[in-house]
């Protein structure tokens, strides 16, 4: 085989297969996350704490939810609703700690954090760049 039909038969093709398959990787946007109008926190005991969400059309149902303690390195998690409402397990923590909800389907999610605050309408954490 010649050099020519070399770069015609195989490395052309090839190339366009690439570009084809590179196009169609795109980046994903974001999900917006929940505010905390439709969040809450519901403390068990002293020292433990359930993170609620309330129905909502910007957590997918099915979606993995984990909501994470960053001040003592903990999580818990688990699948939307179908509504988009989620209830944790009860987790280690203390007002005024920084907690992060995230939340994710096919490659698509949020992420926002929380001050754990006892009620609702806990507010946001900038720490966590919101």
């Amino acid at each position: 085989m010649k050099a020519r039909q070399i770069i015609t038969r195989i490395l052309l093709p090839g190339l366009a297969l690439w570009a084809v398959l590179w196009a169609c990787n795109t980046p994903s946007i974001p999900m917006p996350p929940p505010g905390p109008e439709i969040v809450s926190f519901v403390q068990q005991d002293e020292n433990h704490f359930v993170f609620e969400i309330e129905p909502n059309q910007l957590i997918p149902a099915g979606a993995e939810v984990t909501v994470r303690n960053l001040d003592l390195n903990i999580w818990v998690g688990g699948l939307a609703n179908g509504d988009g409402s989620f209830r944790s397990e009860p987790f280690e923590g203390a007002p005024g700690d920084m907690i992060l909800l995230s939340f994710e389907k096919n490659g698509d999610g949020g992420v926002t954090c929380f001050e754990l605050r006892v009620g609702s309408n806990p507010p946001e954490d900038p720490r966590c760049g919101n």
